[in-house]
């Protein structure tokens, strides 16, 4: 589920992020569009608890993080 529709703006694809910190962010580079989601906001308090590598969050997390982003970057009005 990789595929990410074009910027609205300019046309480009963006490139997906590593997703290293607490924040995972999509933006295209024309600096016009983007998609950013708090990992945390994603995760249960259980998982708040026990997810966090003491510098960034486990793979599981960052993934399910990019999901959402990529979910939200293409549920748009495409013209």
């Amino acid at each position: 589920m990789e595929n990410l529709l074009p910027c609205p703006f300019c046309g480009d694809v963006p490139t997906l992020p590593n997703g290293k910190g607490t924040q995972y962010e999509l933006y295209c580079d024309c600096g016009m569009a983007m998609s950013t989601v708090q990992i945390v906001d994603l995760m249960t308090m259980d998982e708040r608890e026990h997810g966090w590598l003491g510098y960034m969050y486990a793979p599981e997390f960052v993934e399910r993080a990019k999901l959402y982003v990529i979910g939200k970057w293409n549920t748009r009005v495409v013209k």
